[in-house]
């Protein structure tokens, strides 16, 4: 990876966390505007999982092929995870557990087609990894 590049990703994954720390929340309200934190749990997302998709393939295909992918895959799933599972009546375990399935299945079937030549196997893998490291990170945040 380039030097630039990284610096460039250290930065965003320690700057948004803290930015995110100061924004207000209304009294009474424990966090602040709900489409707020979509964006900003959107943008740590990308950032993670671009991250972690580079780590894992970066000997198989180009930087910018990967942030690219990563970004999209993370696009496509994150507005169900929020507001389609979010809003289902059920406990959170079990939307939890049904939101981060869906993201992992639709995530690597978007890498399989995505990326030139993946196998089935090799894209769930990285999207297990992907999702589960940036769903540890989100958990940490809270």
């Amino acid at each position: 990876m380039r030097p630039c590049i990284g610096a460039i990703l250290v930065m965003v994954l320690l700057i948004l966390p803290m930015a995110y720390a100061d924004i207000p929340c209304p009294p009474g309200v424990c966090a602040a505007d709900p489409f707020v934190d979509f964006v900003v749990a959107l943008i740590l997302t990308i950032a993670i999982e671009a991250i972690v998709l580079f780590l894992i393939l970066r000997k198989e295909y180009g930087t910018m092929t990967i942030a690219r992918n990563a970004l999209i895959a993370s696009s496509l799933t994150l507005p169900f995870v929020w507001f389609v599972f979010g809003g289902l009546g059920l406990p959170w375990t079990i939307k939890t557990a049904m939101a981060e399935g869906f993201a992992v299945l639709v995530e690597a079937g978007f890498y399989k087609l995505a990326f030139k030549g993946m196998t089935i196997e090799k894209a769930l893998i990285a999207s297990f990894i992907c999702n589960a490291v940036s769903f540890i990170i989100g958990l940490a945040l809270l």
